[in-house]
């Protein structure tokens, strides 16, 4: 069988976690399936030396989103990326912080448009950089749909993957003043980043199942009694938990970032997990399934 797509060259990247190594440990010590651990888990918005390895002076003009987004792909996938290999970023919020910087200009200060600045609110800005600095030609992509973005990563990888060609992924968020402007709905978004390759039609990974319109449907399905994992968003880690069903979430290291999904795709194969595993994800009032098979 060959339907299977693999995630191989992850890396993460947050205030905490620089290594595939620490997230392991953070596995082992409990973090990801037992919430009372999960507030004692804090993350700042500060990510020391990202410009470090960057040898030119756009790094002055890069916005964290961009600087991170440069850091986790040479950290990752960047390190065996090919010329065909597509890079799509999935982020709910892109240059948030920086459109936030623009709008206080005019509302604030009543500045024009500054044009060292203005160019970093595109969104996909943040792979561009990358191509530039590293000269390559790779087609780029970024996709951002606010707190639907789960959804739009699920409606992507799984037709996506079909396509025998490889590609990667990137997830992340920048923190902005922005945020404290919502009242009704406060969300804790945190810088925090994940990238992988995928590689479709591989023996062994990840496989689409579908969607179910319960909780209970999707527990009695066949393939989830087999699994001996569970990973799942927060919502649902609870709602198992209630059933006595042992489960993981990623949950404490992405907090409210609107693309969890993303990584908490690649963290069997980061961990190395064996047999069958469940990955789901409660979006769209329906519970959505992967099958991950390492």
């Amino acid at each position: 069988m060959n339907n299977y797509s693999m995630i191989t060259d992850i890396a993460y990247l947050n205030s905490n976690i620089r290594t595939i190594d620490e997230i392991k440990k953070l596995f082992h010590d409990g973090l990801f399936n037992d919430n009372l651990k999960w507030d004692d888990f804090k993350l700042s918005n500060e990510l020391t030396g990202l410009m470090d390895a960057i040898n030119s002076r756009k790094k002055y003009y890069m916005s964290k989103l961009s600087l991170a987004v440069y850091n986790i792909m040479e950290n990752g996938p960047g390190k065996n990326i090919q010329k065909e290999d597509e890079i799509y970023l999935f982020s709910g919020f892109t240059e948030i912080e920086t459109i936030s910087k623009i709008g206080n200009m005019f509302v604030e200060d009543n500045y024009s448009i500054n044009p060292a600045i203005f160019p970093n609110s595109v969104h996909h800005i943040s792979l561009c950089y990358y191509t530039i600095l590293k000269n390559i030609t790779n087609y780029c992509a970024a996709v951002t749909d606010g707190l639907n973005t789960n959804s739009s990563f699920i409606n992507f990888i799984k037709y996506r993957s079909k396509l025998k060609s490889n590609f990667i992924i990137i997830a992340g968020e920048e923190n902005s003043q922005f945020f404290n402007n919502e009242i009704k709905n406060v969300l804790n978004i945190v810088p925090s980043y994940v990238s992988y390759k995928i590689v479709p039609g591989s023996d062994r990974g990840f496989e689409y199942k579908g969607e179910y319109p319960s909780l209970d449907d999707l527990t009695n399905s066949d393939f989830f009694k087999d699994s001996k994992n569970v990973f799942a968003d927060k919502m649902t880690f609870f709602e198992l938990k209630n059933k006595n069903i042992k489960v993981f979430s990623e949950y404490p290291i992405v907090k409210d970032n609107p693309c969890g999904i993303a990584f908490r795709l690649a963290l069997p194969f980061c961990l190395e997990l064996k047999g069958s595993i469940s990955v789901i994800d409660k979006t769209d009032d329906k519970y959505h399934l992967f099958e991950v098979m390492i």
